[in-house]
């Protein structure tokens, strides 16, 4: 009797164990999810090192602005994983010739400026492409209207839980990125969304799109969105979207194998990948934004090893070696043309200065007076010369002077006589 007690003591004390171990590692693993269920991810794979090319021949310059929340303050699980999910999306896209800005752990305002000063230092040129990867958690609320209004969360945001008004007032909207996603000048930009919430502002895409060229996709502008769930769906913290997003860029997400993966392939790669290796509990959904003129184009991520690619990009470097060298030539000729203008310019004002002396008369007056004073002069330098060519007085000349002739004469250039030597002026003979 007693051992049977024991027996079914020791039963009891060892379910009693496994239920608070299975509850211990539940709060464990939920508090390492993006606000939802954590389940089994593929293998990462691994990005390829970084290139120079900028793929000049679709984009001036391309700038992704990397934003990542880890560590929450204000009533939400921090997520660990976001951390990797930051510095290997950053390799990948370097990869992809981005030019990549990080901000880590934002608060509301932080995160505001972070968007702001981005689209206002890289946003507003048409030729360039820009990508927004946010990681963290995301949210999903009702209106008092009845629409659903999906959110990313700040590092300083409410728990809506349990300050439903403070996380309305913290949280990001969508439709503000929605006003971001319109303010932008640039051609092409894609926001992509490491969580789950309604994709409230973006008109959902459930076919492949398959616009007609490179040329057409790349000329019309267009504002896409992915996101990791629908609403209310469950997200890993090791982040399948995040392997898959990866995969798709290195290669895997070229869908029609023209060496270019387009927003509208990423978006259908991540859908099929992320649904099938989260077993049918993520769904990814990607379109592009509810708007006439900026849901024309399709972002393009060339492939940097594909032959397609590097056929294009030669094309591109032979063409503008020629523009560059007619440029050179052109400048040449500007430079030319340049100097004769000086040149017709200095002769014009010549001209001018001519035909103002002519038609001056105190100016030919004055002209005249000169060149008489200058005649002048001349006569009188031709005077001196036969003056010095004079032959120097004879004894007869000295011998008559007041009937003295032991007084020596001297030549005077003043009085251009002889005189008594030693007087002023004099000069002997």
């Amino acid at each position: 009797m007693h051992r049977s007690i024991h027996k079914y003591l020791s039963i009891f004390y060892l379910m009693n164990f496994l239920f608070i171990s299975s509850m211990i590692l539940s709060t464990t693993l939920m508090a390492q999810e993006r606000g939802f269920k954590t389940v089994p991810a593929p293998a990462t794979p691994t990005p390829a090192p970084k290139i120079e090319k900028e793929f000049k021949f679709l984009y001036n310059k391309s700038h992704a602005l990397i934003v990542g929340v880890s560590d929450y303050t204000n009533g939400w699980p921090d997520l660990a994983g976001v951390l990797k999910d930051v510095d290997l999306v950053k390799v990948v896209l370097e990869y992809h010739g981005f030019e990549v800005e990080v901000v880590m752990n934002p608060t509301k305002n932080e995160m505001e400026e972070a968007f702001s000063g981005f689209i206002s230092r890289h946003g507003l040129e048409s030729d360039n492409r820009l990508l927004f990867y946010f990681a963290g958690h995301g949210y999903t609320q009702k209106q008092t209207y009845g629409e659903e209004m999906g959110y990313i969360v700040p590092s300083d945001t409410p728990d809506p839980e349990k300050d439903l008004n403070g996380f309305l007032s913290n949280a990001m909207s969508m439709h503000q990125i929605e006003v971001y996603a319109k303010r932008i000048q640039s051609k092409h930009a894609m926001f992509l969304f490491d969580s789950c919430f309604s994709g409230s502002i973006f008109s959902i895409t459930r076919a492949m799109e398959m616009p007609q060229s490179i040329n057409y996709k790349i000329s019309k502008p267009v504002r896409q969105f992915i996101t990791s769930g629908g609403a209310n769906e469950e997200v890993s913290d090791d982040s399948i979207f995040r392997g898959q997003f990866i995969a798709a860029l290195n290669g895997d997400g070229d869908l029609n194998k023209d060496g270019f993966v387009t927003g509208a392939e990423l978006g259908m790669f991540l859908q099929d990948s992320v649904t099938n290796y989260s077993h049918g509990m993520q769904h990814p959904q990607y379109g592009k934004i509810r708007h006439p003129i900026l849901d024309k184009g399709d972002y393009l991520f060339p492939l940097p090893d594909s032959e397609q690619v590097k056929v294009l990009q030669q094309k591109y470097d032979i063409e503008l070696k020629k523009l560059e060298e007619e440029r050179k030539r052109w400048q040449e000729k500007r430079e030319k043309l340049k100097k004769e203008r000086m040149l017709a310019k200095q002769r014009r004002d010549l001209d001018m200065m001519e035909k103002h002396v002519d038609s001056d008369p105190n100016q030919t007056e004055i002209e005249r007076n000169l060149a008489a004073e200058l005649e002048d002069l001349l006569q009188l330098k031709k005077d001196l010369g036969k003056l010095k060519n004079t032959p120097t007085p004879t004894t007869r000349d000295t011998q008559n002077f007041k009937g003295n002739p032991d007084v020596p004469m001297c030549w005077d250039d003043e009085e251009f006589t002889s005189v008594p030597c030693g007087e002023r002026g004099t000069q002997a003979p």
